[in-house]
């Protein structure tokens, strides 16, 4: 048997303080683009007999009208001609190449300046696939990779900062001649190695840039200082993220107290077309009707994100948190805010279910201790503190006990 004791209450009434992704290939027919292909090999044999710019004009044709072509390479190894365009125009020779950047660099600007000022992958992702050699395509690919690794995608992120990376192997895409730091890129792929879960090669990578990198500095994940030390710090203090079963789990929203969690590793394929128990919420004196109005949409009365300590389910609302037990699928009222003397209390209409108050109650769960923030959903005004018309927030720390 379980239940719950009540630790901690902190009343307020004032304001809290609170790859790159590639070219989507086209097949044209049962196998390849015979003719975009045999344009290739022209080009390409242009460029071997030192006729560079001619070669560089008919690429381009070739990246408009026919960049999501699939090409045979080798071995049943298909790519789009798009990859191998951006592969030759990358190793123009330099006095073409900065002739062909300055005609693109206007248009490659443009898209640069529109993914900078809406922080949207789409227009960089446009700028990539067409002007790929041009000067701003070198930010573009930076803050390409700073947009996905925000929004979890840390292989992406990996694969767009590696294009700044020269690499030994000639049929590897990169950009020429790159201007970033070095020091700076390898960090970020170390760290984006940590964050996808790849732990084998963010230790590897880590040791080898130790080596050749100790005393690169800047700020990295948050923090300045040297990247090294960020690096070892962060693989030493593995971010809850990946797949919830690292570090005591799944134990927020977002998987951590910072709200940043993702999972890395695909779904399950198999998967239940139903849940596999139902419980339903306990009912009290003065929860109002179990009804949404027409006017309110669906999608806002899903308001609970639970965790899970010690085999219960725990979700909270603007004045409870109910108990879920996962083995005995038996619910009840683990804490209710009506049982304290606090002044001006909730107001009956933000009791009950749905929830219409198109807010999230959030837990989290640390060290065996079940945190929850209750009670009124806006921060109150100056005014509204001073006339106190609003009721009180809560934060409230509850440890369950075991009782035997």
């Amino acid at each position: 048997m379980t239940r719950t004791a009540l630790l901690i209450l902190l009343l307020s009434a004032s304001p809290l303080s609170a790859q790159t992704s590639g070219p989507t290939a086209r097949l044209r027919g049962e196998t390849e683009s015979a003719t975009t292909r045999k344009r290739l090999a022209e080009a390409q044999q242009r460029l071997q007999a030192g006729q560079a710019t001619e070669a560089a004009d008919e690429l381009q044709r070739i990246l408009d009208e026919s960049g999501d072509d699939l090409v045979l390479v080798q071995n049943n190894h298909f790519q789009p001609a798009r990859r191998l365009v951006q592969q030759y125009l990358a190793a123009l020779p330099p006095d073409t190449l900065k002739a062909f950047q300055n005609r693109l660099d206007e248009p490659a600007k443009k898209l640069l300046d529109a993914g900078r000022r809406d922080r949207d992958p789409a227009p960089l992702r446009q700028l990539l696939n067409r002007y790929f050699i041009s000067r701003p395509a070198e930010e573009a690919i930076l803050l390409l990779g700073e947009l996905l690794f925000e929004r979890g995608d840390f292989r992406a992120a990996d694969q767009a900062w590696r294009l700044l990376i020269p690499a030994t192997d000639p049929s590897e895409l990169f950009y020429p001649n790159p201007k970033s730091d070095a020091a700076t890129l390898k960090a970020k792929l170390v760290m984006a190695a940590i964050f996808a879960g790849d732990l084998d090669r963010a230790k590897a990578d880590l040791a080898n840039f130790t080596q050749e990198h100790p005393k690169a500095s800047g700020r990295l994940a948050g923090t300045d200082g040297l990247f090294a030390q960020t690096l070892t710090k962060l693989l030493a203090n593995l971010p809850m993220i990946r797949d919830g079963r690292g570090r005591g789990g799944w134990t927020t929203f977002g998987g951590n107290p910072t709200r940043d969690g993702t999972i890395a590793e695909p779904m399950p394929r198999l998967y239940s077309s139903a849940p596999t128990w139902r419980a339903a919420f306990p009912r009290q004196a003065g929860d109002k009707p179990s009804y949404r109005p027409a006017s309110f949409p669906a999608a806002k009365t899903l308001a609970f994100h639970p965790v899970v300590l010690d085999g219960l389910a725990y979700v909270a609302e603007a004045g409870r948190i109910f108990s879920f037990d996962l083995k005995t699928r038996e619910s009840r009222v683990a804490f209710d805010s009506r049982a304290l003397e606090i002044s001006p209390t909730l107001s009956e209409a933000e009791y009950g279910l749905p929830n219409l108050l198109d807010a999230d109650f959030t837990l989290t769960v640390h060290a065996g201790r079940l945190y929850a923030r209750l009670g009124n959903v806006a921060l109150p005004t100056n005014a509204e503190v001073t006339n106190a018309k609003l009721p009180s927030s809560l934060l409230v720390v509850l440890q369950p006990l075991k009782l035997t």
